[in-house]
């Protein structure tokens, strides 16, 4: 059973009421210390592997000048766009990635 710190178990459930739980602001600034994989392992009980989980840090490259479009090159863009507009809202972000076709 995977329990991560931040469930939220129903009042007298299998934890009883009196089960002590971090505000969130302090999960934060936990958060905020230690790392997202740190902070993953131990308070949401999900380690993330160093070398990412669905997109593995050795396959993204950078460049100075992007290479050019090749015939058969598929892209794919994603849009996750915030919802409201408030200092403490997600940001909205673009992905635009294209594989080669090679």
């Amino acid at each position: 059973m995977i329990l991560p710190h931040d469930a939220n178990p129903e009042p007298d459930g299998i934890f009883g009421k009196d089960t002590f739980r971090e505000p969130a602001y302090v999960l934060a600034e936990l958060k905020a210390r230690m790392g997202l994989m740190d902070f993953s392992a131990q308070y949401l009980q999900q380690p993330i592997p160093i070398e990412g989980n669905l997109i593995k840090r050795d396959w993204l490259k950078t460049y100075l000048v992007p290479p050019q479009p090749q015939p058969g090159d598929t892209y794919v863009i994603s849009w996750d766009t915030a919802m409201k507009a408030r200092p403490e809202s997600a940001i909205s972000v673009a992905l635009a990635i294209r594989r080669n076709a090679m």
